[in-house]
């Protein structure tokens, strides 16, 4: 469905990991580019969501941002920091 343009949101509900796999996946196998692929997951949900303010980095947006590590191998990719309103609210292992 990415390739013939026809998904451009993805979230989730029960599997809240696989937001976090998406775009290393969509970019590794072509189907977007890695800008495109978090997009997907973060400023498109909260557009469709009507939150206007998230999703993107810029100016008068909410400061709440998820550092992610690449996965490496077949791992899953790991939260590094979690930043709420500007403050640090998780640093991972």
């Amino acid at each position: 469905a990415r390739s013939a343009g026809a998904c451009e949101v993805w979230c989730a509900d029960s599997r809240y990991p696989s937001l976090l796999a998406a775009p290393f996946c969509l970019a590794a196998h072509g189907l977007a580019t890695m800008g495109e692929a978090w997009r997907a997951v973060s400023a498109a949900p909260a557009d469709v969501a009507g939150l206007h303010d998230r999703g993107r980095v810029a100016v008068g947006q909410l400061a709440d941002l998820v550092v992610v590590e690449p996965p490496r191998g077949n791992g899953p990719p790991r939260v590094r920091r979690v930043v709420v309103g500007g403050e640090t609210a998780f640093v991972g292992p």
